[in-house]
This record gives C-alpha cells, structure tokens and sequence, in this order.
C-alpha cells in the first residue's frame, strides 16, 4: 500500500515523511518479501543502494530520496553524504486538521 502511495504521488505531490525531525520526500520505492518483528517505520537494513524499512507487511526498500532543501538523490548517494542506520524510524506526517 506504500509503495503505492509513493508511485500514485510522483511527480507531483511527492511522498513525505518525517524522518530525524525534518519532512523528506520519498520518490521511489520497491517492495520487499520478508517479516520483521520491527515496528513499522523502522529502518531494518542499509545497502549499498537502498534503505529497508520495516512496513505492516513484508518491507519496503527506499531507493530515490529527497532531503529538506536538497535535490532527489538515489539512495547510495544520498547514504554518501547523511549516515542511516538500523533503528532509525521514519513517522507520518501528523494531521493538519488533527488538535
């Protein structure tokens, strides 16, 4: 269903998530076989080219990432530049109409 969402919003509204404190954009993604008794959003496992992210099912990989400001880089070289590791988490977004 993410994986989805992120296909459904290129180019334009783009996926956003909260990651670190700051919003980032997820532009593309791909899905992974495999359980993880993580919680959802949370990073499972860093490879050279992808990010994977615990999900209700199965995984996802984030391969296209967007820092706040920046341009869109593939995951590795993104991972040049900003470390991620296993345990971070990635949050939604809170509600705009949500008090």
């Amino acid at each position: 269903m993410i994986h989805n969402l992120v296909r459904a919003a290129v180019p334009w509204p783009v996926a956003h998530c909260l990651f670190k404190g700051q919003v980032y954009r997820i532009h593309q993604t791909l899905v992974v076989d495999g359980q993880s008794d993580q919680a959802p959003g949370t990073v499972v496992g860093v490879e050279q080219d992808r990010v994977v992210v615990a999900t209700g099912e199965n995984a996802l990989a984030i391969l296209v990432f967007q820092a706040p400001g920046k341009r869109a880089l593939a995951m590795g070289a993104f991972l040049r530049g900003q470390p991620i590791t296993p345990g971070d988490e990635f949050e939604d977004l809170p509600d705009p109409e949500t008090p």
